[in-house]
Protein backbone atom coordinates (compact mmCIF):
# COMPACT_ATOMS: atom_id res chain seq x y z
CA UNK A 1 0.00 0.00 0.00
CA UNK A 2 1.61 3.29 -1.07
CA UNK A 3 1.49 5.67 1.89
CA UNK A 4 3.52 8.40 0.22
CA UNK A 5 5.85 8.59 3.24
CA UNK A 6 7.80 5.35 2.91
CA UNK A 7 6.12 2.79 5.18
CA UNK A 8 7.39 -0.77 5.31
CA UNK A 9 7.66 -3.85 7.48
CA UNK A 10 11.15 -4.36 8.90
CA UNK A 11 12.99 -7.08 10.77
CA UNK A 12 12.01 -9.02 13.85
CA UNK A 13 14.93 -11.11 15.12
CA UNK A 14 14.67 -14.87 14.74
CA UNK A 15 14.79 -15.40 18.52
CA UNK A 16 11.86 -13.02 19.08
CA UNK A 17 9.89 -14.39 16.15
CA UNK A 18 10.19 -17.89 17.59
CA UNK A 19 8.18 -16.75 20.61
CA UNK A 20 5.93 -14.25 18.82
CA UNK A 21 5.39 -15.46 15.26
CA UNK A 22 2.69 -12.88 14.50
CA UNK A 23 4.70 -9.87 15.67
CA UNK A 24 5.52 -7.33 12.94
CA UNK A 25 7.29 -3.97 13.08
CA UNK A 26 6.15 -1.27 10.65
CA UNK A 27 8.24 1.87 10.16
CA UNK A 28 7.60 5.07 8.23
CA UNK A 29 10.00 7.89 7.41
CA UNK A 30 8.07 11.10 8.04
CA UNK A 31 9.15 14.63 7.12
CA UNK A 32 8.21 16.74 10.15
CA UNK A 33 7.16 20.25 9.11
CA UNK A 34 9.09 23.13 10.68
CA UNK A 35 7.64 25.10 13.54
CA UNK A 36 5.93 24.12 16.78
CA UNK A 37 2.33 24.81 15.74
CA UNK A 38 0.14 22.61 13.57
CA UNK A 39 -1.59 23.97 10.51
CA UNK A 40 -5.16 25.30 10.91
CA UNK A 41 -6.39 22.29 8.90
CA UNK A 42 -4.67 19.81 11.19
CA UNK A 43 -5.87 21.59 14.34
CA UNK A 44 -9.40 21.51 12.91
CA UNK A 45 -9.07 17.78 12.22
CA UNK A 46 -7.82 17.23 15.78
CA UNK A 47 -10.79 19.18 17.15
CA UNK A 48 -13.17 17.10 15.01
CA UNK A 49 -11.67 13.87 16.34
CA UNK A 50 -11.85 15.31 19.86
CA UNK A 51 -15.56 15.97 19.44
CA UNK A 52 -16.15 12.44 18.19
CA UNK A 53 -14.33 10.80 21.11
CA UNK A 54 -16.16 12.63 23.90
CA UNK A 55 -16.76 10.07 26.59
CA UNK A 56 -13.83 8.04 25.29
CA UNK A 57 -12.36 6.25 28.30
CA UNK A 58 -9.70 3.67 29.04
CA UNK A 59 -12.37 1.19 30.13
CA UNK A 60 -14.00 1.27 26.70
CA UNK A 61 -10.73 0.19 25.09
CA UNK A 62 -11.04 -3.18 26.75
CA UNK A 63 -14.09 -3.87 24.60
CA UNK A 64 -12.25 -3.08 21.36
CA UNK A 65 -10.60 -6.13 19.77
CA UNK A 66 -7.61 -4.18 18.43
CA UNK A 67 -6.93 -2.45 21.75
CA UNK A 68 -7.45 -5.75 23.56
CA UNK A 69 -4.79 -7.37 21.39
CA UNK A 70 -2.22 -4.79 22.52
CA UNK A 71 -3.18 -5.26 26.17
CA UNK A 72 -2.83 -9.03 25.81
CA UNK A 73 0.57 -8.65 24.14
CA UNK A 74 1.75 -6.36 26.94
CA UNK A 75 0.94 -9.08 29.45
CA UNK A 76 2.76 -11.66 27.32
CA UNK A 77 5.99 -9.67 27.55
CA UNK A 78 5.66 -9.10 31.29
CA UNK A 79 4.06 -5.64 31.37
CA UNK A 80 0.98 -4.43 33.20
CA UNK A 81 -1.12 -2.63 30.55
CA UNK A 82 -2.80 -0.55 33.27
CA UNK A 83 0.56 0.73 34.55
CA UNK A 84 2.62 0.69 31.34
CA UNK A 85 0.08 2.33 29.04
CA UNK A 86 0.67 2.51 25.31
CA UNK A 87 0.28 5.90 23.56
CA UNK A 88 -3.38 5.35 22.68
CA UNK A 89 -4.34 4.57 26.27
CA UNK A 90 -2.36 7.57 27.51
CA UNK A 91 -4.43 9.72 25.13
CA UNK A 92 -7.58 8.28 26.67
CA UNK A 93 -6.34 9.17 30.16
CA UNK A 94 -5.40 12.70 29.01
CA UNK A 95 -8.80 13.16 27.36
CA UNK A 96 -10.55 12.03 30.54
CA UNK A 97 -8.38 14.14 32.87
CA UNK A 98 -8.02 17.36 30.90
CA UNK A 99 -11.32 17.23 29.07
CA UNK A 100 -9.88 17.83 25.62
CA UNK A 101 -7.03 16.85 23.30
CA UNK A 102 -4.37 19.55 23.40
CA UNK A 103 -2.34 20.30 20.28
CA UNK A 104 1.26 19.11 20.54
CA UNK A 105 2.62 20.24 17.18
CA UNK A 106 2.47 18.82 13.63
CA UNK A 107 3.84 15.33 14.22
CA UNK A 108 2.19 14.78 17.60
CA UNK A 109 -1.18 15.94 16.29
CA UNK A 110 -0.92 13.79 13.17
CA UNK A 111 -0.10 10.75 15.32
CA UNK A 112 -3.00 11.54 17.67
CA UNK A 113 -5.45 11.76 14.77
CA UNK A 114 -4.17 8.49 13.33
CA UNK A 115 -4.32 6.62 16.63
CA UNK A 116 -7.84 7.77 17.45
CA UNK A 117 -9.10 7.06 13.95
CA UNK A 118 -7.72 3.52 13.90
CA UNK A 119 -6.87 2.31 17.42
CA UNK A 120 -3.28 1.53 16.40
CA UNK A 121 -0.62 2.89 18.81
CA UNK A 122 2.25 4.80 17.19
CA UNK A 123 5.69 5.78 18.46
CA UNK A 124 8.28 8.18 16.99
CA UNK A 125 12.07 8.49 17.08
CA UNK A 126 14.36 11.16 15.61
CA UNK A 127 15.95 9.56 12.54
CA UNK A 128 19.24 11.34 13.28
CA UNK A 129 19.54 9.40 16.54
CA UNK A 130 19.49 6.00 14.84
CA UNK A 131 22.06 3.95 12.95
CA UNK A 132 20.76 1.76 10.14
CA UNK A 133 17.48 -0.12 10.19
CA UNK A 134 15.14 -0.50 13.13
CA UNK A 135 14.20 -3.99 14.28
CA UNK A 136 12.63 -5.83 17.19
CA UNK A 137 15.25 -7.69 19.22
CA UNK A 138 16.04 -8.84 22.75
CA UNK A 139 18.76 -7.17 24.81
CA UNK A 140 21.32 -8.94 27.00
CA UNK A 141 18.75 -9.30 29.81
CA UNK A 142 16.14 -10.75 27.47
CA UNK A 143 13.99 -7.61 27.41
CA UNK A 144 12.28 -7.06 24.07
CA UNK A 145 13.43 -3.77 22.54
CA UNK A 146 13.38 -1.59 19.47
CA UNK A 147 16.98 -1.60 18.29
CA UNK A 148 19.05 -0.29 15.40
CA UNK A 149 22.25 -1.69 13.92
CA UNK A 150 24.36 -0.57 16.89
CA UNK A 151 22.28 -0.48 20.07
CA UNK A 152 19.02 -1.03 21.88
CA UNK A 153 16.92 2.14 21.70
CA UNK A 154 13.77 1.63 23.76
CA UNK A 155 11.91 -1.26 25.40
CA UNK A 156 9.01 -2.59 23.37
CA UNK A 157 5.75 -0.64 23.98
CA UNK A 158 7.63 2.03 25.98
CA UNK A 159 7.81 5.71 25.08
CA UNK A 160 11.19 6.71 23.61
CA UNK A 161 13.20 8.98 25.90
CA UNK A 162 13.70 12.68 25.30
CA UNK A 163 17.11 11.96 23.74
CA UNK A 164 15.30 10.08 20.97
CA UNK A 165 12.37 12.47 20.54
CA UNK A 166 11.92 13.85 17.01
CA UNK A 167 13.57 17.23 16.57
CA UNK A 168 11.51 20.31 15.75
CA UNK A 169 13.32 22.86 13.60
CA UNK A 170 12.08 26.41 13.17
CA UNK A 171 12.78 26.80 9.45
CA UNK A 172 13.51 23.40 7.92
CA UNK A 173 11.83 19.98 8.09
CA UNK A 174 13.29 17.17 10.17
CA UNK A 175 12.77 13.45 9.72
CA UNK A 176 11.17 11.11 12.22
CA UNK A 177 10.84 7.36 12.20
CA UNK A 178 7.26 6.58 13.19
CA UNK A 179 6.67 2.94 14.02
CA UNK A 180 3.82 0.62 14.88
CA UNK A 181 3.72 -2.92 16.18
CA UNK A 182 1.31 -5.42 14.67
CA UNK A 183 0.48 -7.95 17.38
CA UNK A 184 -1.82 -10.92 17.84
CA UNK A 185 -4.84 -10.78 15.58
CA UNK A 186 -4.50 -7.08 14.66
CA UNK A 187 -5.28 -7.06 10.91
CA UNK A 188 -2.78 -5.70 8.41
CA UNK A 189 -5.33 -3.27 6.86
CA UNK A 190 -5.74 -1.59 10.26
CA UNK A 191 -2.00 -0.87 10.46
CA UNK A 192 -1.93 0.32 6.85
CA UNK A 193 -4.86 2.63 7.58
CA UNK A 194 -3.01 4.11 10.56
CA UNK A 195 -0.13 5.15 8.32
CA UNK A 196 -2.58 6.43 5.70
CA UNK A 197 -4.16 8.75 8.28
CA UNK A 198 -0.68 9.80 9.44
CA UNK A 199 0.32 10.62 5.89
CA UNK A 200 -2.85 12.60 5.24
CA UNK A 201 -2.42 14.65 8.40
CA UNK A 202 1.29 15.36 7.88
CA UNK A 203 0.61 16.41 4.27
CA UNK A 204 -0.97 19.72 5.34
CA UNK A 205 1.35 22.50 4.23
CA UNK A 206 -0.11 25.66 5.76
CA UNK A 207 1.80 25.39 9.03
CA UNK A 208 1.82 28.25 11.47
CA UNK A 209 5.29 29.22 12.72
Amino acid sequence: MDQGIGVMKVAVSDAVRADFPRLQLWVSWVAVPPGKKSSPALREHLADVDDRVKGFAVGSLRLDPVASAYRAFARQIGLDPDADRNPLERLAVERLTVGRLASGGPLADAMTVSMLETGIPLWAIDSEQTNGWLRVDADERGTLVIADDKRSLVPLLATPGTDLAPAIHRRSPSTALVYALQVGKVPTPAVEEAFWHLSAAVADRSHVR
